[in-house]
């Protein structure tokens, strides 16, 4: 959960430098590359574990689940 705070973390910071102008295609490729770490990460949290069975929000087997 920690991962997908950075990333949204570091797209509104580089959203928001105003030295940003100048590099328009440095700030697409890092836009792009933000969102589809972000989204392997959200896939993580969904994903089950290793033996089949659900994680709980540390990645751990959930006990629960």
């Amino acid at each position: 959960m920690l991962s997908v705070y950075l990333v949204i973390f570091a797209l509104e910071t580089i959203l928001a430098s105003r030295g940003r102008s100048g590099l328009t295609a440095a700030r697409e490729i890092f836009v792009i590359v933000c969102l589809g770490r972000m989204g392997r990460l959200v896939r993580e949290l969904d994903s089950p574990g290793p033996s089949g069975s659900p994680r709980d929000r540390r990645g751990r087997p959930d006990p629960g689940g």
